[in-house]
């Protein structure tokens, strides 16, 4: 009886090992971006493009410049492009992701002089936007109290006017809130 259920044990064991390795199908990129100085560059833009389907994968990096592109096609060929806002673009052709495994790359962005014309920043008073008011408000006025089709003369009948309302689905809940914490005022009050 031992011996039986230790050989349990040992089949359950490696069908559980051979299981779990079934569960990976995809690749991983990973890697790091630096400039001309070995400087990591923050907030770099990674793409990743699988040439054969046209699949984008992208990524910034991080504080330390690396960069982390999870759950990729497996194969290849990838197109690899870093850019960052004044440095020219390193592009790596003919990469390949392999199953289950991260391949790492490594980029190094040189400076190039950026040249801009002079920008005009012009602003005005909008009279939209209100001060005294926050959020979203919805005035319903005589004449579309007089001419919207109503059954019940009921104010939810008129609350179908905004367009956060839910209560054409019944209740009165507005953007996903409660209906507790609206405000509906019926001629100011």
């Amino acid at each position: 009886m031992v011996k039986f259920l230790t050989a349990i044990l040992i089949a359950f064991l490696l069908l559980s090992g051979l299981m779990y390795a079934q569960g990976v199908t995809s690749g991983e990129m990973s890697g790091k971006v630096f400039d001309s100085d070995k400087k990591p560059l923050t907030k770099a833009t990674i793409s990743a493009v699988h040439i054969p389907s046209g699949t984008k994968y992208g990524a910034f990096t991080k504080s330390d410049g690396r960069f982390y592109i999870l759950g990729m096609r497996v194969g290849g060929p990838y197109k690899v492009t870093a850019s960052y806002v004044g440095y020219e673009n390193k592009v790596f052709d003919n990469v390949n992701v392999n199953l289950g495994t991260t391949t790492n790359l490594d980029f190094y962005l040189d400076a190039k002089g950026v040249m801009s014309d002079a920008i005009l920043v012009t602003a005005g008073a909008d009279n939209i936007f209100n001060t005294e008011r926050t959020g979203a408000a919805t005035t319903v006025t005589s004449a579309n109290i007089e001419t919207l089709p109503t059954i019940s003369r009921n104010y939810s009948d008129f609350t179908k006017l905004t367009p956060q309302s839910r209560s054409a689905f019944g209740g009165n809940s507005f953007a996903g809130q409660d209906n507790r914490y609206n405000n509906i005022t019926v001629d100011g009050s």
